[in-house]
């Protein structure tokens, strides 16, 4: 470069360096930030109001967190800048370059990633090279940065967007109450009302379309003393979809949500203008307004409750903002509607009563309505029938946390995964017996009226999402569980009428007498119900549902699976090799020498060598990984031998390489107290049968 060169280049820089003013950083950066941070996070949340409904949270708390997303998030990241140019001109435009050019990559790579999949480091590239290219565009174009100087205008845009024409605007502006319209219910007797989530009817029965009383002895005593109406289908797939109907008993408005100022008209609103005590507990939902439902959090600070909030916001955001292939290593956010980090206070994200003090308030001799929406048996799974929770690394293979959070097409991780759904439909049944067990300690199980039911099912078609509903998954997530006793029932029945939860509110309010019902879509199922009635259920598209054979074939895929005969060990002798469970691996054991060059290595290997029975969790659940797979694309099977008998089966997963990833489901009946003696032993094939090959740990 000749020295005329150099003097024609400084001039230029120095030149640009005194064009470029505070204004038009400052602008820039709030400007980025607000598209490529704020708005897109503040969007997700506006998209899934049920983030705010779920906690039940004041206006002032979505105000506050949207103040602090939209104005001061971009503020922090440009007012420094600014406060930097005036110190060292140099320093600053240095610092707005790494800035800006960050931000406008990470709404590339955002962008980019919505149109066409890519592997990181090309979304990184290309991302980086927008960054730049925008970068020198606002160097050399004036008329640019004096567009972006109207930056400074768009996070308060972006801000009342949110919250002034989205659908969180009625939770921040709720409508006014309404007086409650007087009612009077002719038989005023006590209503309980159990909601369970995710549970198929299919899950409980046996081939004979009867109730499994072996592995659900209370779902069967429940039944011994009520109408099970065995042919009941759900409306919607989501949970958040199905309770306004249920608690309606009107259609689902797609602009609404789930809370009481855009369905005044309740099930909660119905009984309190009868004169009820309402004690209710709900999830996804906040249909009893806080005039009839005080929040269970009163006592609670604001800081510790706002504080789970931003958390939460913290992990949504980086969902968000990151690449896709980032964010697996973030907790999921699509579990759930809160609590996303390991250490969430569940009190604070969602301020409810407890089962447990639900309970507490069954008292004879009360006009009372009892509600509560328990979360089981919904996934994650991670609960036994004795009672005890496990781990649950949430990547087993096809199991409702992984990927796409789509099933295996492979039968035998299928059978896993639903084998430990079952699992946790046995855990819930425990609650089910405490449950019964209450309403009779308290003398109101005689007169009351009582309903339990499930809001949707949960599919296990092969391949399948999970909740969305097609042919092949409808007979699992449509139909669902439904019972209910009558005031003064003693003797079970079946119905198999088609019956949708659409007739809960009118089947309730005959029950008692209810005066004043508004027009519901629903029909009481203590009156007539055509046989031909055809029920929908709508998710993506819109299904007609007309008789239970669907629930026929669910059950027979079950039986195909696990069979009809024994308890819960049946549940852990599934698939290839399940016959080697409850065996030992002594006589199928080979010479060490012949050995693979396989190994193993076990999560959370220690677990096992201090087992406390007395504790609430064991290590059920076995994950690990394998190395030295001689053909890493071919599942490799596992005989998992604990205290020197097989207590499980496993299968290898996600192969990388000469790796891959495994997981075996133990039984409880297989642990001892303290040191488990454990061996895991690859499974080969013989043409006199099958050879184990004991792995090194390693």
């Amino acid at each position: 470069m000749t020295e005329g060169h150099r003097r024609r280049w400084w001039s230029a820089r120095r030149a640009l360096e005194t064009d470029i003013r505070t204004r038009d950083v400052v602008g820039s950066v709030l400007l980025a930030a607000s598209v490529a941070v704020a708005q897109p996070v503040l969007d997700l949340l506006s998209r899934n109001a049920e983030f705010f409904v779920n906690r039940q949270s004041p206006p002032a708390d979505i105000v506050l967190l949207a103040v602090l997303l939209a104005l001061l998030l971009p503020a922090v990241l440009a007012l420094p800048l600014a406060g930097l140019l005036r110190l060292s001109r140099r320093a600053g435009l240095i610092a707005h370059a790494l800035v800006f050019t960050g931000l406008v990559a990470t709404l590339t790579v955002h962008v980019v990633e919505q149109m066409v999949a890519l592997r990181l480091v090309v979304l990184a590239l290309i991302g980086g090279i927008a960054g730049l290219l925008t970068l020198l565009a606002f160097y050399r174009l004036t008329a640019l940065r004096t567009t972006m100087r109207w930056g400074v205008a768009v996070p308060v845009l972006v801000l009342a967007m949110f919250l002034v024409v989205s659908p969180v605007t009625r939770l921040v502006l709720p409508a006014e109450a309404s007086e409650g319209t007087a009612r009077s219910a002719d038989n005023p007797v006590p209503v309980v009302v159990l909601l369970l989530d995710a549970l198929p009817v299919s899950a409980l029965m046996e081939s004979d379309g009867t109730i499994d009383e072996e592995l659900f002895p209370n779902f069967a005593r429940l039944a011994d003393g009520s109408t099970w109406h065995r042919n009941t289908t759900t409306i919607h797939s989501w949970t958040h979809m199905v309770t306004p109907p249920l608690l309606t008993g009107t259609p689902w408005d797609p602009e609404a949500q789930p809370e009481a100022s855009f369905y005044p008209d309740n099930l909660f609103t119905l009984f309190d203008g009868a004169g009820y005590e309402i004690h209710a507990s709900e999830q996804v939902s906040w249909m009893c307004p806080l005039e009839v439902c005080p929040r269970q959090d009163e006592q609670t600070s604001f800081g510790p409750r706002f504080a789970t909030l931003l958390d939460d916001l913290r992990i949504v955001a980086l969902h968000v903002v990151l690449p896709d292939r980032l964010t697996q290593m973030l907790p999921p956010i699509d579990q759930g509607w809160g609590g996303f980090g390991e250490d969430a206070d569940p009190d604070l994200v969602r301020p409810t009563m407890s089962f447990a003090d639900w309970l507490k308030t069954f008292e004879d001799g009360t006009q009372s309505l009892y509600y509560f929406h328990h979360w089981l048996p919904h996934y994650p799974y991670e609960w036994l029938p004795e009672g005890y929770g496990y781990n649950d690394p949430r990547d087993t293979p096809g199991g409702p946390d992984h990927g796409e959070k789509r099933w295996h097409a492979d039968d035998w991780y299928l059978a896993q995964a639903y084998s430990r759904m079952m699992l946790q439909v046995g855990h819930t049944d425990l609650l089910v017996g405490q449950f019964l067990d209450r309403m009779q300690a308290s003398g109101i199980y005689d007169d009351a009226l009582v309903v339990v039911m499930s809001d949707h099912g949960v599919s296990f078609a092969p391949g399948s999402l999970l909740r969305q509903a097609t042919p092949d998954s409808l007979e699992e997530i449509a139909y669902v569980p439904l019972f209910i006793k009558e005031p003064g029932q003693s003797q079970g029945e079946v119905d198999d009428r088609p019956v949708s939860l659409v007739d809960l509110v009118p089947s309730i309010a005959d029950a008692v007498g209810m005066r004043g019902l508004w027009e519901t879509d629903g029909l009481s199922v203590f009156g007539e119900i055509p046989e031909d009635r055809v029920r929908r259920l709508s998710t993506e598209q819109t299904y007609d549902l007309s008789s239970r054979a669907e629930i026929d074939a669910a059950v027979q895929r079950k039986r195909a699976w696990f069979g009809d005969e024994g308890g819960w060990e049946r549940f852990f002798r599934f698939g290839e090799y399940g016959d080697l469970v409850g065996s030992s691996p002594q006589p199928l054991t080979v010479a060490a020498d012949t050995a693979t060059g396989v190994s193993v290595t076990v999560d959370g290997r220690d677990e096992y060598d201090s087992v406390d029975l007395n504790a609430g969790s064991i290590p059920a659940l076995m994950t690990g990984r394998l190395r030295g797979l001689e053909s890493p694309d071919e599942p490799t099977y596992l005989a998992v031998a604990l205290n020197g008998e097989i207590a499980a089966i496993g299968k290898s997963f996600e192969h990388s390489g000469a790796q891959a990833r495994f997981a075996a489901m133990l039984p409880t009946d297989a642990f001892v107290d303290g040191t488990n003696e454990l061996a895991i032993h690859q499974i080969t094939d013989t043409r006199t049968g099958p050879e184990l090959r004991r792995l090194p740990e390693g």
